[in-house]
């Protein structure tokens, strides 16, 4: 008799396994795949963010350094303009100890450059935007 009932319950384990498995997909799929990425709007959530990725990314180089035994440099600008940088030979941890090093010269010239043709690009818009509303507010005085 037990035989009998085992031969009837074998296929309903095997399905429920089953549909155990397609379950997981669905939900992994569903409800556990990762957010699409995009800008945070609002700043001062921005800014932890940004202070809290910055550090795990610091560790993770450190973590590299030591299991792969290499030398690594890394170089992050923030939004506000403030150069963070790591070098996995550095004893304290918090910087390059020669910043007369040519080559790190030449990565903070150009990143000025870049936040001087910012700077001017955001000056000019602010001048035109400045034009439009002069402009808008004779249109409202004139009528």
């Amino acid at each position: 008799m037990l035989n009998h009932i085992h031969q009837w319950t074998r296929p309903l384990k095997r399905s429920w396994i089953h549909f155990q498995k397609m379950l997981g997909f669905w939900l992994y799929g569903t409800f556990l795949a990762f957010p699409e990425l995009k800008r945070i709007e609002e700043e001062n959530s921005r800014q932890v963010s940004f202070s809290k990725r910055r550090s795990g990314l610091m560790r993770k180089a450190s973590e590299l350094s030591v299991l792969c035994d290499v030398d690594i440099g890394l170089f992050i600008f923030s939004g506000r303009g403030r150069i963070h940088e790591f070098r996995s030979g550095d004893s304290s941890g918090n910087g390059f100890s020669s910043m007369g090093n040519p080559l790190i010269q030449a990565v903070i010239k150009l990143e000025k450059k870049r936040a001087d043709r910012k700077l001017k690009e955001l000056t000019e818009k602010a001048a035109m935007l400045i034009q439009l509303g002069v402009f808008l507010s004779s249109l409202q005085a004139g009528s």
